[in-house]
């Protein structure tokens, strides 16, 4: 008689070769059959609204545009706001500007829609430093996906707009850098909320130390996105091979880059956020804070 331990490494030894084998115990024969293939069901592929594969580029792109859209909403109640104080006080030129300011973010946050979709899709070439056409890599999509995952797990609201986009794509950054760039932005939208938080609860009070508060989260938000950015180029390989000088002088060209790029558009969007919701709120109040009190002493007179 066949040992049990045998007998267990025939019979899975046969399983997995996918043969038809017999076992003789005296006179009785037991036949056990294995068949050669094991049909598995296969998920249904799944496909957008307007007929896309749902694959990683795609998720990615709507999340990016999905933000745009968020900020979009805000920005569009940012001008409302700066409208409606403006019609109490039209001659005002803090409230003027606001509301200029508030426009120009609405046009700008409309247009970087179309600029992530087009960048996205290959619409718009971008180019490295050697002048080659460049897209986005297998390893930048998986590691921005997975980066920017993690913040809408955490309810936030990431700007990350087709500058930045087309930064990671020219620069062919790799996953270390992309996880920079990333957690920079993310770093930036933590902060945002929380001043957005304290402006909440100076609308509520009319107490303005919440206003200092929401403009000390801004500045630590601007402080630690820098911090994470200046991480790019510590992960770049091919400075690696490279002398002392030649990082200098990347360093410093890339710094003037970035500085030109933020105080053009990052900047400038935040400085109208702010107008928006800061000062269209904070002059509108006191006009009728004003007004209450002239209507007061005329009561009085």
């Amino acid at each position: 008689m066949y040992k049990k331990t045998l007998l267990s490494a025939l019979v899975s030894a046969s399983i997995v070769a996918g043969t038809t084998f017999s076992l003789v115990y005296a006179d009785d024969r037991v036949e056990v059959e294995q068949p050669y293939a094991v049909e598995v069901e296969q998920p249904d592929v799944e496909v957008t609204d307007d007929g896309r594969k749902f694959d990683s580029s795609v998720r990615l792109e709507d999340t990016l545009v999905g933000w745009q859209d968020e900020l979009l909403t805000e920005a569009g109640k940012d001008l409302k706001d700066a409208e409606e104080a403006r019609a109490e006080d039209p001659d005002n030129e803090e409230l003027q500007k606001a509301v200029a300011d508030a426009e120009d973010n609405v046009t700008g946050l409309k247009e970087e829609q179309q600029k992530i979709e087009d960048l996205m899709s290959g619409k718009t070439e971008v180019k490295n430093e050697d002048g080659e056409v460049v897209t986005l890599t297998d390893e930048q999509i998986f590691a921005l996906n997975r980066a920017l995952n993690n913040a809408t797990n955490n309810g936030l609201v990431v700007d990350f707009n087709s500058d930045y986009l087309e930064e990671v794509i020219a620069g062919e950054y790799n996953k270390q850098q992309t996880n920079a760039v990333t957690k920079a932005l993310e770093e930036e939208a933590k902060f945002d909320k929380l001043s957005d938080k304290f402006t909440s609860k100076y609308d509520l009070t009319d107490n303005e130390k919440f206003l200092d508060k929401a403009d000390m989260m801004t500045v630590k938000g601007e402080r630690q996105k820098d911090k994470f950015l200046a991480k790019v180029d510590k992960f770049d390989r091919n400075n690696l091979e490279v002398d002392h000088q030649i990082k200098a002088r990347k360093a410093a060209r890339d710094s003037a880059k970035s500085t030109a790029r933020d105080a053009s558009k990052n900047s400038a969007r935040k400085d109208a956020k702010r107008a928006a919701k800061n000062n269209a709120k904070k002059v509108a109040k006191e006009n009728a804070r004003n007004k209450e009190k002239s209507n007061n002493g005329k009561k009085k007179t």
